[in-house]
């Protein structure tokens, strides 16, 4: 089996060396280049083609939000986690909103970023509890989102339960298991309230629930 390909990108030299250290580490994961700023993050995507962009929030340059707008947009192909530091609630949230398909902190357990990478590459979105709670004391994750009727409007009551589970930061086996369902299931439930809501992913969903205040 081939292994997937994954590029790294953050400001701090040894946090940019051990991030590739840890993920080499993985079985089935090759780093295939590094960066040290957004524009570089995003040329290097471009030129490089990574299955995954790890991009760290607090990049110079262009800035790390800008490079995750800039890698979805042309690279449409490449998933891409942030990686927040401790400060940056609001960059998160704009993270989130130019379209990463998963948020992780960087203090989160070693093995919590290379879950992330792989859930990505199956398709997943990544949104930790903990970033659920991080998101929950951003200011701008508590706005009003926009859209009109608010989340119960065209759902259903199990799509309204899979809302809500999303947004607590359960994955779909573990919201499979609480449902009694399949997770077939609960991926097509996903895919229904993605539709209505017109939302692209599951971060922005859980994004959306929390604006809506369906936080369980």
């Amino acid at each position: 089996m081939n292994a997937h390909r994954v590029l790294v990108a953050h400001a701090h030299t040894m946090v940019r060396q051990s991030l590739r250290k840890l993920l080499e580490g993985a079985r089935e994961l090759v780093v295939v280049g590094d960066a040290s700023d957004g524009d570089e993050a995003v040329r290097k995507t471009r030129d490089l083609r990574p299955d995954v962009a790890v991009i760290g929030i607090e990049l110079d340059g262009c800035g790390g939000v800008e490079a995750v707008r800039q890698i979805k947009r042309g690279c449409s192909d490449v998933r891409v986690v942030a990686l927040a530091g401790s400060d940056d609630d609001e960059d998160v949230v704009a993270a989130v909103q130019a379209g990463a398909d998963g948020v992780v902190a960087l203090s989160a357990p070693s093995t919590g970023l290379t879950r992330s990478v792989f859930a990505t590459l199956a398709g997943e979105a990544v949104l930790s509890r903990a970033m659920v709670n991080r998101l929950l004391r951003a200011p701008t994750a508590m706005r009003a989102s926009g859209h009109r009727g608010g989340p119960s409007y065209g759902l259903s009551d199990r799509e309204r339960q899979v809302l809500r589970l999303v947004a607590s930061g359960a994955d779909n086996q573990q919201i499979a298991v609480m449902l009694a369902v399949s997770e077939s299931t609960v991926r097509s439930h996903l895919h229904n309230v993605q539709g209505k809501l017109g939302l692209e992913n599951r971060v922005q969903t859980a994004l959306y629930a929390l604006r809506e205040g369906l936080y369980p």
